[in-house]
C-alpha cells in the first residue's frame, strides 16, 4: 500500500488479523514501520516465526490471537480493567503493547466464515483495509458493511484452484473522507 503521492508507508504500520504462516506478512513487512499480526493456530504461528527470522526482518510481532481477541485488546488499550486477562497475558507475554503502534493499513484474509460484526467495526477505524477471501459470499458480505465507512478501489479474482468451484478474492478499500449516510 502506498500514500496517494506514491510513497510507501514507513511511518505506518500494518495489523493482519488471521496471518497463517506469514505469507503476507512477511512480503509487505518492508512496506511499513512495524507490522503487528495475529493467528490462533500454533502451527501456523511458529511458521510465520520461522519465516520472520529466515528473512532476518525484525519489524515484525506476531501474537496467537482471534480477531475477537485482537479487537477486545485495540479497543481496550493496555488497561488491563478493560480486556481479558488471557488476551493481556498473551500481550505481556510477547512483550507488545498495542499503544505502540500507528496503524493505517489492515490486511485480512479469514476463514470461510468471514469476519465477525465487531472485527467489521474495528476495521472501519483504519484507513487502508486489504481483504482477501477464499469465500466470495463472505467477503461481499463484509464489504457491504464497510462500505460505510470505505469506498472499494480495487478488485481481484485469483483461480488458485482451477476446475473447482473455489476462487480468490481480493478488494482493497480507501476510508471515506464522510461516511454514507444509511
Amino acid at each position: 500500500v502506498t500514500s496517494d503521492s506514491g510513497e510507501k508507508e514507513k511511518d505506518k504500520d500494518l495489523l493482519e488479523l488471521y496471518c497463517g504462516g506469514g505469507t503476507f506478512t512477511t512480503a509487505l513487512a518492508k512496506n511499513f514501520r512495524k507490522v503487528l499480526a495475529t493467528e490462533l493456530s500454533k502451527a501456523s504461528v511458529e511458521l510465520a516465526q520461522h519465516a520472520i527470522t529466515a528473512n532476518n526482518m525484525s519489524n515484525i510481532k506476531v501474537v496467537p490471537l482471534t480477531s475477537e481477541q485482537f479487537t477486545e485488546w485495540y479497543e481496550g488499550g493496555d488497561d488491563a480493567s478493560k480486556v481479558n486477562y488471557k488476551v493481556m497475558k498473551i500481550a505481556q507475554k510477547a512483550q507488545i503493547s498495542v499503544n505502540d503502534y500507528n496503524i493505517d493499513t489492515v490486511l485480512v484474509d479469514p476463514p470461510r466464515n468471514g469476519l465477525d460484526n465487531e472485527t467489521c467495526a474495528l476495521l472501519s477505524k483504519f484507513n487502508n483495509i486489504v481483504y482477501i477471501s477464499c469465500k466470495p459470499e463472505t467477503q461481499v458480505r463484509d464489504i457491504k458493511k464497510l462500505r460505510k465507512t470505505h469506498e472499494v478501489v480495487k478488485v481481484a479474482a485469483f483461480d488458485q484452484f482451477p476446475y473447482t468451484e473455489h476462487l480468490e478474492g481480493g478488494v482493497y478499500l480507501k476510508k471515506r473522507d464522510v461516511p454514507l449516510e444509511e
